[in-house]
């Protein structure tokens, strides 16, 4: 079985068959990966921006965005958001210069371009700023001086 990090509520139930009587035990297993908890770093290595992280164990893990998706990160990128949601998973965005990228928490795969972060993208691509309240419901992008929705309904 694959689970993703995250905590989950397991509940055993155990029957008696012959007094008919049941009993039932929960049981909260957390289940974590060298990237799920630490500090997330954007570096920059001659001009290109990678992502790093040190773990709570201490352990470094470097080049984290180009080991996943095989490709830099986007050309000036300048900053690096990690939400985390209430009930929820972790949303992480890189963004800066003229693009950006929205990565999955648990392996830091590119979920969606800077296009798809918009129901209507702008014509000029200048992320400056991701904001993301903490139910997950409402997330705002300023773009080129200009506030806009985040599209939190775009799907894999």
């Amino acid at each position: 079985m694959t689970f993703s990090p995250a905590s989950y509520r397991l509940v055993l139930d155990v029957k008696d068959n012959h007094t008919g009587v049941t009993t039932f035990k929960e049981f909260i297993v957390d289940i974590s990966s060298p990237l799920s908890e630490g500090w997330v770093l954007l570096e920059d290595h001659g001009g290109v921006q990678d992502l790093s992280m040190v773990n709570t164990l201490k352990m470094v893990s470097n080049d984290i965005y180009s080991t996943a998706n095989g490709v830099p990160l986007p050309a000036g990128s300048s900053r690096v958001g990690v939400w985390n949601i209430v009930g929820s998973s972790q949303e992480v965005f890189v963004y800066g210069g003229q693009d950006g990228v929205w990565l999955s928490y648990i392996n830091f795969q590119r979920q969606y371009g800077y296009g798809d972060w918009y129901f209507s993208p702008p014509k000029v691509k200048r992320p400056q700023n991701v904001y993301y309240n903490r139910l997950g419901v409402f997330g705002f992008i300023i773009n080129n001086g200009k506030l806009h929705s985040l599209n939190l309904n775009t799907g894999p």
